[in-house]
């Protein structure tokens, strides 16, 4: 469902490569180059991260880069290699954007998520 209307979409299944979840993507704090949000680690969809996934060029968004056990972003499903584009219908630009756009809405109490699925 989508603003009320049934659609149906085409959606593809992959192997996710095992470095994402496992690799240690350090940044310098404050850098802006990854947040955190709900229990997951958000990265930046980066050329070399896109390839890896074989996320299509015209997605957009951040990558989950782990999940906590038990987390609510865990008890939805969400896994490592998932794409956030975007949250309550609005695109997420970096992992400091989609980290904020996910906590207002869980604080509000429900969450809108559109997820390009890797695994």
């Amino acid at each position: 469902m989508r603003d009320g209307k049934q659609r149906t979409v085409d959606a593809s299944i992959g192997e996710m490569p095992q470095n994402v979840a496992s690799e240690e993507r350090e940044a310098a704090p404050g850098s802006g180059k990854t947040a955190n949000a709900l229990g997951m680690q958000l990265l930046p969809l980066d050329p070399q991260l896109r390839r890896e996934l074989k996320v299509p060029k015209d997605v957009n968004g951040v990558v989950v880069g782990q999940v906590a056990s038990g987390s609510p972003a865990g008890d939805l499903g969400i896994q490592p290699g998932d794409v956030i584009v975007s949250v309550d219908q609005k695109p997420v630009a970096s992992p400091e954007n989609a980290a904020t756009q996910l906590k207002q809405a869980a604080a509000q109490g429900n969450v809108l998520l559109l997820l390009n699925l890797t695994g």
